[in-house]
């Protein structure tokens, strides 16, 4: 089920009354604001209706809303725009609003939210403006599921009540896939009921690079699941970052997105609001200055970056584009999708955030190396064809599932792991096949914890790379390393005269064990990307199987995308710094920044696109 188009859109409240509009109609100022959508370029908008207004207490669609949409949505095809319904608010901008006055995961409101949106598919079913449903807007953030089970059935209901009404057009959740906080709300779960998948991403970080690049983690792990990916929010606000910092952040954000393969993006949102006096706005005065244009409709800086995507979306068709990967994969462990018998509540015990973030890190520290990886999973990492697996510093995963990784390797895997163990639930062993995978045996004292490492130097040839000790107290849960003697793996580094990188050769593969949790480490530390270069690491590990792409300046992320024998070379600047990069063939499509023949000086967050010949 794709897109037709690529989506370009907006998250849509009116200038003059955010959130409330609906009982506050008035045609004439949305005209207004549609004028100005036109002339940005912007093909969909996605637009939410307050479930107060919109179903009665007998959850029947409320006539006069209705007819209120269906104006709305008449407007919107006269310029032809897409609409994106998003049916359940629900939660907004740091509020809640009521849906059924009790849980929502509660057979009787599931029964009445059924009613409604059967209802409104069967009335708003064929009108031309209508694109896909959303289900509701960040639903897990509204209320919890209290398991997977129970989310997976909400959404099942109200998906195959709208589509029993609706049998075209297509449906996603709305949820913003806020994993691993929210149970169930993760790309495995949701891709087994949604036709599209729609994350959303509002990240912070302690290090530039992986920031950024931790969008992209998100969307590849969306597509990995076989679905169209359309970024359904991004964005902050004027009132954190200033206008500038807000046109910088989307600016290298919303081509990475287009370049790595989504179908479409909308950036949250269309307009800031002059409506403090209203909740949720008192409470959270930065949600009034989220907009690419200002609540005089006078545009930001960010607006120019979504005529420029719609100018080259014309001439390129830029959806037709796919980018070319690397066979090198990033491993999702099964504790962060599914239920595991007496180790349900192992997220909580590994701490979510530390895994998710290690993730990020190995991510950014393939894209600094030069590859252009895909995210697996343990249900599927096996069927995705890679040549090299990468599973850095994950506590636990399934005894089949390190079976299968031997029998991947004697047929020619290149599988890394770095060892951990989490100290909320030290109870487990990293993997059952120390000896037959890795070529080592465990020698630490059984029951004794070891304490955090300190520095790590390694020298891999002739190169010196430092990982970081943690000099403070982590805010993340420790993870701790292993301490194992060989038995027949070649140690090819050590750290404070123990075995510290070990590979192992089986049958036409390769098994290398690093022994401390190096990208746990580097989650903590401010910059440590580009002060302390860990993806050089990956480079030396790796580019004997995998030639990286041969960069000069690992901030710059590059990835070409094909269209049968055409090629774009996307260079994009991940870094708030001026950039260079030099040797680079073709004519420019798109410049942020100067070119002096085949170098060209990439601005802060600037994107240039080549036309490769």
């Amino acid at each position: 089920m794709l897109f037709l188009v690529f989506v370009i859109g907006l998250n849509y409240w009116p200038r003059y009354m955010p959130i409330y509009f609906w009982s506050d109609y008035r045609g004439d100022e949305i005209q207004k604001d549609l004028e100005i959508i036109r002339d940005l370029g912007v093909n969909s908008l996605r637009i939410f209706l307050l479930t107060k207004v919109f179903m009665d207490q007998g959850c029947n669609v409320n006539e006069e809303a209705l007819n209120l949409l269906k104006d709305f949505m008449n407007k919107c095809h006269r310029y032809g725009l897409r609409i994106y319904l998003t049916l359940l608010v629900g939660h907004m901008s740091g509020m809640n609003f009521d849906i059924t006055g009790k849980s929502i995961y509660d057979e009787e409101s599931i029964a009445c939210i059924e009613k409604f949106a059967y209802q409104l598919a069967s009335r708003i079913k064929d009108h031309p403006a209508l694109e896909a449903y959303v289900l509701s807007n960040e639903i897990t953030v509204y209320e919890k599921p209290p398991s997977r089970e129970k989310y997976r059935h909400f959404l099942k209901r109200l998906y195959n009540a709208i589509r029993k009404a609706d049998s075209i057009h297509k449906i996603t959740s709305g949820s913003g896939l806020f994993y691993p906080w929210h149970v169930g709300a993760e790309p495995e779960t949701e891709a087994g009921i949604m036709d599209y998948l729609a994350p959303h991403m509002y990240n912070y970080d302690y290090d530039i690079m992986r920031h950024s690049l931790a969008y992209i983690f998100k969307l590849k792990h969306s597509i990995s699941m076989e679905k169209p990916v359309i970024y359904e929010e991004i964005g902050y606000s004027s009132h954190q970052y200033g206008d500038h910092g807000q046109f910088l952040f989307l600016r290298a954000i919303t081509y990475s997105i287009l370049a790595n393969g989504a179908q479409g993006l909308m950036i949250w949102c269309f307009s800031d609001f002059n409506r403090e006096e209203l909740s949720p706005y008192n409470d959270h005065p930065h949600e009034l200055g989220f907009g690419i244009i200002r609540y005089d409709g006078t545009p930001k800086s960010a607006a120019n970056i979504v005529k420029e995507i719609t100018i080259l979306d014309k001439e390129y068709r830029l959806s037709e584009y796919k980018a070319r990967e690397d066979p090198i994969g990033i491993l999702v462990p099964k504790y962060m999708y599914k239920d595991i018998p007496f180790v349900n509540m192992i997220i909580e015990k590994v701490d979510e955030d530390a895994t998710i973030k290690i993730l990020q890190q190995s991510f950014t520290m393939l894209k600094m190396a030069g590859y252009n990886p895909i995210v697996v999973n343990e249900d599927n990492f096996d069927k995705k064809g890679i040549k090299a697996l990468i599973i850095p510093s994950i506590p636990l995963l399934k005894a089949s599932t390190w079976r299968k990784l031997l029998e991947l390797v004697e047929n020619g895997l290149t599988l890394y792991y770095s060892a951990a163990i989490s100290l909320k639930e030290p109870h487990h062993a990293p993997t059952h096949l120390w000896r037959e995978l890795f070529g080592v045996e465990p020698v630490q004292i059984p029951g004794y914890i070891m304490q955090p490492s300190n520095d790590i130097i390694i020298e891999l040839n002739g190169d010196k790379i430092i990982i970081p000790g943690l000099k403070d107290q982590p805010k993340y849960t420790v993870h701790i390393g292993v301490k194992v003697r060989p038995i027949d793996a070649e140690v090819i580094a050590e750290n404070n005269n123990e075995p510290l990188i070990l590979r192992k050769k089986i049958g036409l593969g390769e098994a290398i064990l690093v022994t401390k949790p190096i990208e746990y480490q580097l989650i903590e530390i401010i910059n440590v990307n580009t002060m302390y270069k860990p993806y050089e690491l990956y480079r030396h590990l790796l580019s004997h199987k995998i030639k990286p792409m041969n960069l000069n300046n690992p901030v710059i992320e590059v990835i070409n995308v094909f269209k049968g024998s055409d090629e774009l070379m996307y260079l994009i600047n991940h870094s708030y710094s001026e950039a260079r990069i030099d040797d680079i063939e073709g004519e420019p499509i798109i410049i942020h920044g100067a070119r002096k023949n085949r170098e060209y000086i990439i601005e802060p967050r600037g994107v240039t696109i080549i036309a490769k010949t």
